[in-house]
């Protein structure tokens, strides 16, 4: 075993043990939850490239002399994977640890050393330093409280004050911890460039500052395409992931409105585009009848420090993780307004379909600021997801909504979805989770046999509207208008004529005026 600090025959370079912070918010947490670590150093068995990254492994034994460099890349198509860059002449050595690291070999891979700004060259506004990390300002609610930590992450041009809806809403549940970004509200100014690889090493500096060791990881906008980015290189550190308003998949017409946006705003700074962004967050009923806190926004917006808004826009506007999305391992929720041009439903949908384990929120009627204008629903979304009391596994609410809209389809579910609210939204878990995963997932019944059942029951107990619904569910499961009809033959004998009635025309209703689809015994009365 090796101690860290020393170089192993293998050329591995170990962690350095972690050095204390001494800044009264680094100190633990009491009483200190199980998934908050403390500044302890790390085990022999952990392992650090000049990158920073991390994991932890069996000791590495038998490696020839050489060298191998481990790095995080969040660039060229290699984002959240781990990467071996081999020396020639130790090939052989470097695939047996890229086996035991699950790591893919690379050769001659770039390598782009972690930045950091140094310390004296950060704006006037700066903050003291941690060692050689930036002093991220913070607020912390609830220290005491218990369960895991949930950390929220603003958007560009925003700062951590703007969630305070939101943290009122979601209660004392659990610690919640929120920051303001590099360059916005009370943390460093400084100029750029940056990249999205900066964005997560601060979010992980700062963890560790903490002590929290995983979270409940919470970004809206630019802040949601942090935590994607987060989420991918230390899924450790990620218990549950709630993406709020984010970009993925933009189409070419989509990047050149977005690079357009950046030059007015390197030609007209922030003051000069903060009506035109104001316009595009807000919906103009949120403007009119809350005109004082729309202009509260705009000179809050306004008042950005010029360069480090540029950069951190530029970030937002040329990372894009669409390909590397179906690495994230965390239990995911994607949300975001349904009239938000930014960041679309498209592309919301587009989240929720590469991420493995996820759910789709489409909020009616708002746009990019879903937190100002609905922060109560958000909570309420959040709060329902972040504590899912799954019935029977931990991927029931996933799976019954997979079933569900195959069911029902998109089109379906998506308008059940939007009409929730924050009484509704946990009957909608329930029925998603209990019905659609515990019922219809049963495979001693087929799908077709599950619709035929509750045609049967909607009909028998009058519920047309369901009736109707799963009349269209019947026909995706695979049953023909010619079983329908023999179906409605059993309804009225059983459940009497009206309801018979009633079916035919739910039924006449589902097939429209498609000849071929329908059938002749249909009653028309």
């Amino acid at each position: 075993m090796v101690a860290p600090g020393s170089r192993p025959a293998c050329g591995v370079r170990p962690c350095s043990p972690a050095s204390p912070s001494t800044t009264p918010d680094a100190a633990p947490f009491a009483p200190v939850p199980q998934s908050w670590r403390g500044a302890a150093g790390p085990s022999p068995h952990e392992w650090r490239g000049a990158a920073g990254f991390r994991r932890r492994s069996q000791p590495l034994r038998a490696c020839r002399p050489g060298w191998v460099r481990c790095a995080i890349s969040m660039r060229g198509g290699v984002r959240g994977r781990v990467v071996v860059a081999l020396s020639d002449n130790i090939r052989q050595t470097g695939a047996v640890l890229a086996a035991r690291m699950q790591a893919k070999v690379v050769d001659r891979v770039a390598y782009r050393p972690r930045r950091r700004v140094p310390a004296g060259q950060a704006g006037p506004s700066s903050q003291a330093k941690v060692g050689s990390t930036l002093k991220l300002s913070r607020s912390i609610e609830g220290r005491d409280r218990p369960g895991t930590p949930t950390v929220l992450v603003h958007g560009v041009g925003s700062e951590k004050a703007d969630w305070d809806g939101v943290v009122r809403a979601l209660g004392d549940s659990s610690p919640i911890v929120s920051y303001d970004l590099r360059g916005h509200g009370d943390s460093p100014r400084m100029e750029g460039p940056w990249d999205l690889d900066d964005f997560v090493a601060d979010h992980m500096d700062l963890m560790r500052e903490l002590g929290i060791e995983s979270s409940n990881l919470v970004g809206s906008s630019l802040g949601g395409l942090i935590a994607q980015a987060v989420a991918l290189a230390h899924p450790e550190s990620v218990e549950r992931l709630v993406v709020l308003s984010a970009v993925a998949g933009r189409t070419a017409e989509e990047r050149r409105a977005v690079l357009d946006r950046l030059d007015a705003i390197e030609s007209d700074g922030v003051e000069g585009v903060a009506e035109r962004s104001v316009q595009r967050w807000y919906t103009a009923e949120f403007r009119d009848r809350h005109p004082d806190a729309v202009s509260r926004r705009m000179r809050q917006f306004a008042a950005n420090d010029r360069a480090s808004y540029t950069a951190a826009y530029r970030v937002l506007a040329t990372s894009d993780l669409a390909d590397e999305l179906s690495g994230i391992q965390a239990p995911t929720l994607v949300m975001t307004g349904s009239d938000d041009v930014g960041s679309p439903p498209r592309m919301s949908r587009l989240m929720a379909e590469r991420i493995p384990d996820s759910r789709l929120v489409i909020i009616d009627g708002v746009k990019h600021a879903i937190l100002h204008e609905c922060p109560e629903r958000v909570a309420a979304e959040i709060m329902s997801f972040l504590s899912p009391g799954d019935p029977g596994h931990p991927g029931a609410q996933s799976d019954g909504m997979s079933v569900r809209r195959a069911v029902l389809s998109d089109s379906y579910v998506d308008n059940a979805l939007s009409r929730r609210d924050a009484v509704s939204v946990e009957f909608q878990d329930f029925i998603t989770k209990y019905c659609w995963d515990e019922v219809w997932t049963d495979r001693r019944l087929s799908r077709r046999e599950h619709s035929l059942l509750t045609l049967a029951m909607t009909a028998a107990l009058g519920r047309m509207a369901e009736f109707e619904a799963h009349t269209v569910g019947a026909l995706r499961n695979g049953l023909r208008p010619d079983e329908l009809a023999a179906v409605l033959r059993q309804i009225t004998v059983y459940c009497g004529v009206p309801a018979g009635v009633g079916a035919a025309g739910a039924i006449r209703k589902v097939l429209g005026d498609d000849h071929e689809r329908r059938t002749d015994v249909l009653p028309t009365s």
